[in-house]
């Protein structure tokens, strides 16, 4: 097997399910080595993601509400039958919603099909920031007959788990759309930028087909070379093997950098790791081919490849 871990391997471009659709234009200032490369890239592609006259997505920047509603309804498809530019809206659907603003006709439909309820006072707040559990919520709501999960997968250190967004943050969390903290932390009122609502909308995309993880990788090397890993074999920092806490040994994954869209086939041999949000241990050599080893910990997604 060890000759199956050589660095042909690597793809230096986004896995194969991506190659094609990735275009090579881009945006000015979205480069390998941002956050959300290939997110943002992958989203570009589909149409569902717009930039600037000046050529810049500006990915840092807070989205406000209207915004992210526009995203998520036409991310979800099940709008794409309506023609929002030039669409005729009877009535405004609050009273900070005017006719001739761009974003009403997305609100009012949103209403209309329960999406989006507004305030007490009668407004929406179109141009006010967003917030994690408010995106979630308006998201998923975009999706019918999503089967939301009883329980967390995780148990986070900043979540009431009996507050009216614990569904959908229990959605998220076993779909991986939300980042977790090194301090076991998802701050569930931090305000959203467009690289987070990029990042949210593509790994539910990727996750509902199943077979992919999205988390931290890590690697570990010369202080256990020559040890017996949990599977029995020797560890070599040199071989393209990695540990995760379930899938059975033998089992192999691609892994990818999502910084930067290069990509590694690692077999599973050990277990771990146990650090909050973390999903992947590579061997040195394996996490030098997609990152540089200083880098410590990078964001990345996992695609399940064959299982023994």
């Amino acid at each position: 097997m060890k000759s199956f871990f050589k660095k042909f391997s690597v793809l230096i471009s986004l896995s194969a399910f991506l190659l094609s659709t990735i275009p090579v234009y881009g945006f000015s200032d979205v480069n390998t080595g941002n956050k959300y490369f290939v997110e943002i890239s992958y989203l570009e592609s589909l149409g569902l993601v717009n930039g600037y006259e000046d050529g810049t997505f500006k990915q840092k920047n807070e989205i406000n509400r209207a915004e992210a509603l526009k995203l998520f309804m036409e991310a979800s498809k099940n709008f794409q039958d309506y023609d929002f530019e030039n669409m005729e809206i009877e009535k405004a659907p609050f009273i900070d919603t005017p006719f001739d603003a761009w974003y009403t006709p997305y609100i009012a439909i949103a209403k209309e099909k329960g999406i989006i309820k507004g305030h007490e006072d009668g407004t929406f707040k179109p141009e006010q920031t967003i917030n994690l559990v408010e995106a979630l919520k308006i998201y998923l709501e975009c999706y019918e007959n999503i089967n939301y999960p009883e329980v967390f997968k995780n148990h986070f250190a900043d979540v009431d788990e009996n507050a009216w967004y614990s569904k959908y943050l229990r959605y998220a969390d076993e779909k991986d759309m939300i980042e977790i903290y090194p301090s076991n932390k998802i701050y569930p009122f931090a305000n959203q930028n467009r690289g987070d609502i990029a990042g949210m909308i593509y790994r539910h995309i990727m996750g509902m087909g199943g077979g992919f993880e999205f988390g931290k990788a890590t690697f570990y090397g010369k202080a256990v070379q020559g040890h017996y890993t949990a599977s029995g074999e020797i560890f070599d920092l040199n071989n393209y093997t990695a540990a995760h806490k379930t899938l059975p040994f033998g089992s192999i994954v691609r892994v990818t950098n999502l910084a930067n869209g290069k990509s590694i086939e690692v077999k599973i041999t050990d277990r771990g790791p146990y650090g909050p949000g973390r999903i992947i241990d590579l061997t040195e050599a394996a996490f030098s081919d997609i990152a540089w080893l200083g880098t410590g910990v990078i964001h990345v997604q996992m695609e399940v490849l064959t299982t023994p």
